[in-house]
């Protein structure tokens, strides 16, 4: 059940990021008034890193903390970066 549950949670997020890339750039090209060829190797860049931060997380914990410490530590700073943003962008809205 919860090979399940991973894989339709990777499925569904390979096709945000994909649905993502389009309007990313249009918004890269609109407010940053960036060049198409810079603003799609922004996304590209963006996008490599977020796919080989795993592969170093990995390392990482099977070389030094062990898989449930690593599996814990990536859950809470991932929470806290979540909370972060969420924060942050709740900022932008509240009445002075």
């Amino acid at each position: 059940m919860v090979i399940i549950l991973i894989a339709g949670n990777e499925a569904l997020a390979r096709m945000a990021s994909t649905g993502l890339g389009p309007n990313m750039i249009l918004y890269l090209m609109g407010s940053y008034n960036l060049h198409l060829a810079t603003a799609t190797q922004i996304l590209l860049i963006s996008s490599a890193a977020g796919n080989f931060t795993p592969v170093v997380a990995a390392f990482i914990a099977d070389s030094y903390i062990g898989r449930f410490l690593g599996v814990g530590i990536g859950s809470i700073i991932s929470f806290l970066v979540i909370l972060y943003i969420h924060f942050w962008f709740t900022s932008f809205f509240i009445p002075p």
